[in-house]
């Protein structure tokens, strides 16, 4: 079950009798971000990441751990950016295109320092 405090004691007490024996192990945002420590996950992934260990069919069998919390926290970051649009200025695009189009014909790069300069005037303009 996946929710607040208030909705998962109200969820117990219509469920179970209070002589009911049973674990409960329970899973915080802090203990994903803790799992997740060099992934920095916002807020917002790590509520997502909490919401997906519900959905986990298997997790009563074979449990959650820091391994499958990781995965679940790459799935959440690739579905987001998945869905993530960029904008920036028709200047700007014609010069990375350019620039990507340099790189494909002669197979290495332009010189990075004159691409980086290339690119900054195009934002400006």
């Amino acid at each position: 079950m996946h929710g607040n405090v208030n909705e998962i004691c109200a969820w117990l007490l219509e469920t179970f009798q209070p002589d009911s024996p049973f674990t409960i192990l329970v899973w915080t945002e802090e203990d994903v971000q803790d799992c997740t420590d060099s992934m920095a996950l916002t807020e917002e992934e790590g509520r997502a990441v909490l919401a997906e260990i519900c959905e986990l069919g298997d997790h009563q069998r074979y449990g959650i751990g820091r391994d499958a919390i990781r995965e679940l926290a790459c799935q959440v970051r690739r579905d987001r950016q998945a869905g993530r649009h960029v904008t920036l200025p028709a200047a700007s695009l014609a010069v990375l295109l350019e620039l990507a189009g340099k790189t494909n014909e002669t197979g290495k790069g332009t010189d990075a320092e004159e691409a980086i300069h290339q690119a900054q005037e195009a934002m400006r303009g």
